[in-house]
């Protein structure tokens, strides 16, 4: 599987994808048995990914070994799949960062390759679904970006950390600031 390709690839419906869930269910210390999974896919594709990865990964049974030999048995009884940014915005609230009460919330979750903007009703934490969307574009495309600018200012070719970290940093080329 290309872990690289746009998303609405059905990654979560993909037969690939099983190893990397198990190994995600073992380093949990689950122990053997049924167990509720839930994730987050982008806004954009939600409503296919979710119908794609519910029947494909409800109901079915994995078998982990470890490396020394030991079994455990998953059966997925549940999948729960939320658009990304209402997890982030349900861990914020969770940490006391979003406050009940009147008038709206503006979650953004950036990710590396599409952000979601979810937009939720402060009085009972719902998401307002005509106001949340996502974008085609994430933090490596930002990183990408600066990069070019600073060449161009340049000449020079930043590494992608560096171009990162110059989104949020002023950037000073021989005593000269060029950005920030």
């Amino acid at each position: 599987m290309d872990f690289r390709s746009p998303q609405g690839d059905g990654r979560l419906s993909d037969p690939e994808t099983l190893p990397l869930l198990g190994a995600a269910l073992w380093r949990s210390g689950i122990p053997s048995g049924d167990v509720a999974i839930g994730t987050g896919t982008p806004l954009g594709t939600f409503s296919l990914e979710r119908q794609r990865a519910k029947g494909f990964l409800e109901g079915r049974e994995l078998e982990v070994v470890s490396a020394k030999g030991e079994p455990r048995r998953y059966r997925i009884a549940k999948l729960v799949l939320r658009p990304q940014g209402v997890a982030a915005a349900i861990f914020a609230g969770s940490q006391g960062s979003l406050q009940h009460g009147g008038g709206l919330a503006v979650v953004l979750d950036a990710g590396s390759r599409t952000s979601d903007v979810v937009t939720l009703d402060r009085q009972t934490f719902e998401p307002v679904t005509q106001l949340c969307f996502s974008l085609q574009a994430g933090v490596n495309d930002l990183a990408a970006g600066m990069s070019v600018l600073i060449e161009r200012a340049t000449g020079f070719a930043p590494s992608p950390r560096l171009a990162l970290e110059a989104v949020s940093a002023p950037v000073t080329v021989r005593g000269g600031k060029i950005f920030g």
